[in-house]
């Protein structure tokens, strides 16, 4: 009976304990790289993400600029150019003034003077320059070509 529990001993202390702990510290090891890397993926996703937001949010701006930008364009070819849209702004606004049309008309045509007013002073800059880069195609072609870039690396 004292000999099987010397065996026992002897095997627990001699043989199942040092492999025990070589592979206790190589499991915590692979967990350790294995977290490494994981971190280090989310790290790119995060990063991914963050990016692609940034896009989509410097496209939302370009359109919020372009597109009143291009309403008034089409407005201003519909009435003939710029002392066209002043005539018709000009005569609705006497026409509700007389009339008591609408309450938010001389808002409305406020707004269409200023964005009138911003689409001249916008055309007037350079036209192959930074106005060209903020237009939303570039905007998407900058994105795109982003993504394609950074799909190289992942």
């Amino acid at each position: 009976m004292q000999s099987a529990w010397w065996n026992v001993w002897r095997t627990a202390l001699y043989e199942y304990l040092p492999d025990l702990g070589t592979n206790t510290c190589h499991s915590v090891g692979n967990y350790g790289r294995a977290s490494w890397e994981a971190t280090g993926a989310v790290y790119k996703r995060v990063e991914a993400f963050v990016c692609g937001l940034c896009w989509f949010l410097v496209l939302l701006l370009s359109l919020i600029l372009d597109v009143p930008m291009a309403l008034y364009d089409v407005l201003e070819y519909l009435c003939c150019g710029s002392v066209g849209v002043f005539v018709i702004i000009s005569v609705v606004n006497l026409l509700n003034f007389v009339f008591q049309w609408l309450t938010w008309c001389s808002y409305a045509s406020y707004g269409i003077a200023i964005v009138g007013v911003l689409t001249h002073v916008w055309r007037r800059g350079e036209a192959d320059g930074q106005l060209d880069r903020v237009a939303p195609r570039a905007v998407l072609s900058n994105a795109f070509e982003s993504v394609r870039r950074d799909a190289e690396f992942r």
